[in-house]
């Protein structure tokens, strides 16, 4: 049986005005993968129907050094508002965590000096990643929103889990 996973939650109000909410539990999400990465149950394959959109979530946001794979210190999750050395250091890009680790696809919605829609089917789930191997996002200075969501099926099909939307500001 799993246990209740962690939900990160942030609301957007405006691009000049922003607001958060803070991590709180979602008792009613739980977590497969934490089975699989100890040995139990692996997750339900993500073209399964048994990935129901109540059971998949992004459990956090995080800036990814392209170059290493791994997440920048202080910036796992991103927290909202945050200042983002994207354009000063063009060897990152930022990572949706989910939960299960591997669902159907994931949607980013980015908004602000740069404004994309982008499906990402495989993991990797990243921006600018056509070869789901942590490529580099090429942002441009100035104030960004993103909402992000996972979906049960690739390319956006079917229900999907709750969004996360944060707010921050390349540098």
């Amino acid at each position: 049986m799993a246990a209740p996973a962690l939900a990160f939650g942030c609301s957007l109000t405006a691009l000049d005005g922003f607001s958060e909410k803070a991590n709180e539990v979602d008792a009613s999400a739980v977590d497969a993968s934490d089975a699989a990465a100890d040995g139990g149950v692996p997750p339900p394959d993500a073209g399964d129907a048994a990935v129901a959109a109540n059971a998949l979530f992004i459990e956090r946001l995080s800036l990814i050094d392209t170059t290493t794979k791994k997440p920048v210190m202080g910036f796992d999750p991103i927290p909202n508002n945050a200042k983002l050395p994207l354009s000063t250091q063009p060897n990152r890009t930022i990572e949706a965590i989910t939960s299960p680790r591997v669902v159907g696809s994931v949607v980013f919605e980015v908004r602000g000096v740069m404004q994309f829609d982008e499906t990402q089917n495989n993991p990797p789930y990243t921006i600018n990643d056509a070869t789901s191997t942590h490529d580099p996002w090429p942002a441009k200075p100035g104030v960004y929103a993103i909402t992000v969501r996972a979906f049960p099926g690739a390319n956006a099909l079917g229900q999907p889990g709750p969004p996360v939307s944060l707010s921050f500001e390349v540098e």
